[in-house]
């Protein structure tokens, strides 16, 4: 909720102080919303958020609403392959593929298990069957994104929100899809919403997501702790794939060192290497 204001010399300022406590309200409407169970309730907190800060003269209204979108042409299918043939662009290459799997993995994970839980479901193959899919379609626009001069692709929690509100389908993605396309004509607009406004939304997600530890075996002290350091590496380092790669390097080791190394997977095992990569070649 916080903004990124910074206070000077241990002072906070008075902007600070009121972006927070708009902050909480935010929070704070938004879950009554949801519990009140009304389809608008992840985005009605946000506009009336952001008209509060309009009222009280935070928030400067826009000249225009309706602007044409912003010329691609100049970063669209400028690809220069000549640095991959370097050998310093290998590590960047491993740590790219570590995160862009990781987090995408790992996030779809944490939507299927949030989805069967609000429908009382159970994992089945059904849905290891749906992951597969959903990570081919994240890999085929993770290839195509660059050649239109964005940035890559991929699977966000956010998606949550939209679960949470009843949708099932990929008609929901399809919906936001052509709303965001729409949303590029009213970029004056959209602009203007400030961070305390949507900070919440993204606060509530973490909310939904951590209901699921609750799959989590707390009996086998090695899972459990496994679990705990690598969501608060998550928490303290802003970084999902981060978190996953130290559980992927923490959950070994410590099966091993217990003498259960017989209970660890081939694949557990690779991961075990790739996270080993992973720590080495990291941009500290």
């Amino acid at each position: 909720i916080l903004t990124l204001t910074q206070p000077n010399n241990g002072n906070i300022s008075t902007n600070t102080i009121i972006h927070s406590l708009l902050g909480i309200f935010c929070l704070i409407l938004l879950i009554i919303l949801n519990k009140l169970k009304l389809k608008i309730a992840i985005l009605l907190p946000i506009i009336i958020t952001t008209i509060i800060g309009i009222l009280i003269k935070d928030i400067q209204l826009p000249s225009n609403i309706i602007s044409f979108p912003y010329n691609i042409t100049a970063s669209m299918f400028q690809l220069d392959f000549t640095g991959v043939l370097k050998k310093d662009f290998i590590p960047i290459f491993i740590l790219i593929f570590i995160l862009a799997n990781i987090d995408t993995s790992g996030s779809l994970t944490g939507v299927i298990y949030k989805e069967n839980q609000l429908q009382n479901k159970k994992i089945t193959n059904d849905d290891e069957l749906s992951l597969k899919k959903c990570m081919i379609a994240d890999s085929i626009t993770t290839v195509i994104a660059p050649f239109f001069g964005t940035t890559t692709c991929g699977v966000f929690t956010d998606s949550l929100t939209g679960i949470s509100t009843g949708g099932k389908s990929g008609l929901t993605a399809l919906t936001t899809g052509i709303l965001f396309i729409l949303g590029l004509f009213f970029t004056p607009l959209i602009i203007i919403t400030p961070s305390y406004a949507y900070a919440p939304v993204l606060l509530y997600v973490g909310i939904l997501l951590i209901s699921t530890i609750k799959n989590v075996n707390f009996d086998d002290i090695i899972e459990f702790s496994t679990v705990i350091i690598s969501a608060s590496i998550m928490i303290f380092t802003l970084n999902i794939g981060l978190g996953i790669i130290a559980g992927m390097f923490l959950y070994p080791c410590l099966k091993l060192l217990s003498g259960k190394k017989h209970e660890i997977s081939i694949i557990q095992w690779l991961m075990f290497l790739i996270s080993i990569i992973f720590f080495i070649i990291y941009p500290y």
